[in-house]
């Protein structure tokens, strides 16, 4: 098994990569021309404008929606969705009959092309200028190092919505096959592919979706063995197995972040600071990986938090203040003055976190989220703290709905799980939203759960063992601190993880979409191996720590940052490289709202503002044989040859095509172009710190620290 592969890195490197293979001829230069989502997904992955242009002969990075002046010595890599719209843009680039842009084009697209695009593009665009043409597979956006996301908040409603469901479904479906199919050959793997598969005839979208990813998956591999003894697995599953995760209140870090705050996209956090001037201003602190305090901190209790940012606040200015008195006071100034950046990067994460921290700790103490936490965790679990299996939960449940000083949306969460885990009939339901005092909008969030499976005259099947076997310590805490138990409740991804580790899981409710016959064939290669193959082991030593295993767990719907957060634990506790993904990211406060609309969603919000779409390209009529103007064929044109995947093979140009060139421009290729200026160059010009202004900025932070 390989080491573990990080999701952020795998889509960097084939973006840093694609741009590397371009190699063009002697005095031209590489731009890159990206669409809105490439850059989107780009951005995901953290491959920024520095990355790009640090590629050796690469000069600028654009976007496709924006007018571009010609560039007759540049060779343009375009990094595009295979849209109408994207595909439209690049026709004009190099449409038939009228001067290019640039000197050549090499197109990635992200997913693949349909038959009628491709055609589009071919018999548009003169095949002199196009030297390649590839389909990189790049559908989808990493989230975090194990996480990814679709990207497609309206999958909920087009798959769950009784509006929606019957008209949209199918396509949606076909939707997120693609993008998991870029999921899997971006990471290079052939997974065996199971589901979940519902009592409920009517909900069966997990396995309407595996059926299908298995088909593209046979097409997209066409002809390829599985490679190793142990394939990775991909278990699909919908948002209807575990209705219970994105309502409870989770007290780790980033999670409980992204439910209380304002968190803009899960990893934006606005708040007030001081800038160079000394003057109040607000910023956005990004909560990414690139945060290594954020990274060591997300997965932990809010509790934990606040004990780890005060030991490295402590240390950190501790060892700042020994710094600035020890030795010469001058070599101290200057070895000072030299980390200055990655003092004030350092002090303003701090700050970032600490404000976090108390922002979360003040909205704990004054809604009673300690108190209703507990409940919500009885009622998934069915048991009290004690381990007691009470007769009835409705008297504090009652006692909750008729304080005004809990907020409305936390009595629709404990009404929510209420519903879910007991019986409740209609007339009770009722009686209880008039005790909570909630409108007729906000009854909806609750009546909407039987579009998710649930049966709300039904009692959920009480545990199946009993929790205090595994945590029945509280958390000690000191006394100025929150008192809280540890969680209860464990999302059904744990069971599932477990069960495929320790091979218990359940495959009656878990099919495998294989034929009985091919499943058979990949576990025997698992599990027999010739004598004569046999190795000596002692070389492996190193090896132990490597993953036993891998998954892949997608679910339709939405992932929560608590179940992320399990498959994390899950990932170390049994040494497996784990990645989740879903069709979006979720927090309780998103997850409520759509649900309040669930019955009938509002139609999806227009795109972003563009630029004006160039025309559609007239129809031409073209030469049997050929494609574009006359000479241009052959074994150079790109499309002749059908669209490659991972190759690297037709980025040089033919001699016919250079000599067809350099004919037409009669003249030796211009000078090197200037890089045109750009917001993205001004704001990467304008962060370079100013020395006159260091000494003052170090006497500040001494004095505030002091």
């Amino acid at each position: 098994m390989n080491q573990p592969i990080s999701i952020t890195d795998t889509l960097k490197r084939r973006f840093l990569e694609a741009i590397d293979n371009v190699k063009v001829e002697p005095g031209r230069y590489k731009y890159v021309i990206v669409d809105a989502k490439a850059l989107d997904i780009m951005v995901s992955a953290g491959c920024h404008l520095a990355d790009v242009l640090a590629r050796e002969g690469t000069m600028y990075l654009e976007n496709l929606e924006k007018r571009r002046s010609p560039s007759p010595n540049v060779e343009a890599i375009y990094f595009a969705m295979p849209t109408e719209d994207s595909v439209r843009r690049i026709i004009r680039d190099f449409r038939t009959g009228q001067p290019a842009t640039y000197s050549a084009a090499h197109l990635f697209f992200l997913s693949g092309m349909d038959d009628r695009t491709f055609d589009h593009l071919r018999a548009s665009t003169d095949a002199r200028y196009i030297k390649s043409l590839k389909e990189l597979y790049m559908d989808f956006y990493a989230v975090e190092s194990r996480v990814f996301s679709l990207g497609n908040k309206n999958a909920f409603f087009n798959l769950f919505s009784p509006a929606l469901k019957d008209r949209n479904q199918h396509a949606e479906i076909n939707s997120i096959s693609k993008q998991l199919v870029s999921v899997c050959a971006s990471l290079q793997v052939n997974p065996i592919v199971s589901y979940y598969r519902s009592s409920d005839i009517s909900m069966q979208t997990s396995k309407n979706i595996a059926m299908t990813v298995q088909t593209d998956l046979d097409e997209y591999y066409k002809g390829q063995p599985r490679i190793g003894f142990k394939p990775p697995q991909l278990v699909i599953i919908d948002r209807t197995v575990d209705p219970i995760a994105p309502i409870l209140h989770d007290f780790c870090y980033q999670a409980l972040a992204t439910d209380l705050l304002q968190i803009k996209d899960g990893n934006k956090y606005e708040y007030s600071s001081f800038g160079q001037d000394g003057q109040p201003c607000e910023k956005v602190a990004i909560l990414d990986e690139n945060d290594k305090t954020f990274t060591k901190i997300r997965h932990n209790h809010i509790t934990d938090c606040i004990k780890f940012l005060k030991t490295n606040v402590d240390d950190f200015v501790a060892d700042a203040m020994s710094k600035s008195n020890a030795g010469n006071q001058l070599d101290a100034i200057r070895e000072q003055m030299a980390k200055l950046p990655q003092f004030q990067e350092n002090k303003e994460k701090f700050s970032v976190h600490l404000s976090i921290v108390n922002e979360c700790l003040e909205f704990i103490k004054h809604n009673r989220l300690v108190d209703i936490s507990r409940l919500e965790q009885s009622l998934a679990t069915g048991q009290l703290e004690s381990g007691e299996i009470p007769k009835s939960f409705d008297p504090e449940i009652a006692a909750f709905l008729d304080d005004n000083s809990v907020r409305m949306v936390d009595r629709l969460r404990l009404l929510m799980l209420f519903f879910i885990t007991q019986a409740v009939p209609q007339e009770s339901r009722n009686q209880l939203f008039q005790l909570s005092r909630c409108n007729y909008a906000d009854r909806d969030i609750a009546n909407n759960l039987e579009f998710l499976g649930v049966k709300l005259d039904v009692a959920a099947p009480p545990p199946s063992k009993k929790w205090w076997t595994d945590l029945l310590k509280k958390k000690s805490v000191a006394e100025d601190e929150i008192e809280y138990d540890l969680p209860r409740y464990s999302p059904v991804i744990k069971s599932i993880v477990d069960g495929i580790v320790n091979g218990t899981l359940d495959r009656d409710q878990y099919p495998y979409t294989l034929a009985p016959d091919k499943l058979e064939t990949i576990q025997a290669r698992k599990t027999v191996r010739s004598l004569r193959s046999a190795q000596p082991t002692f070389h492996h030593k190193g090896r132990r720590n490597e993953p036993q295993g891998r998954l892949i767990l997608f679910i339709a719907g939405g992932v929560t940052y608590t179940e992320i957060r399990m498959a994390y634990e899950l990932a170390a506790t049994h040494n497996w490289d784990i990645l989740i993904g879903a069709t979006h990211i979720i927090t309780p406060p998103s997850f409520m709202e759509d649900m309040r609309v669930l019955r009938n969603p509002p139609p999806p919000p227009p795109p972003r503002s563009r630029s004006p779409s160039p025309p559609p390209a007239p129809p031409m009529t073209h030469k049997a044989g050929g494609v574009g103007a006359p000479g241009a064929g052959g074994g150079s044109n790109p499309f002749a040859t059908v669209k490659n995947v991972f190759g690297a093979g037709g980025n040089k140009a033919s001699k016919q095509q250079q000599q067809q060139q350099q004919g037409q421009g009669g003249q030796s290729l211009p000078p090197k172009p200037q890089r045109p200026t750009s917001q993205l160059h001004q704001q990467h010009q304008s962060a370079s710190s100013d020395t006159s202004k260091v000494k003052e900025k170090l006497k500040g932070f001494w004095n505030e620290f002091k």
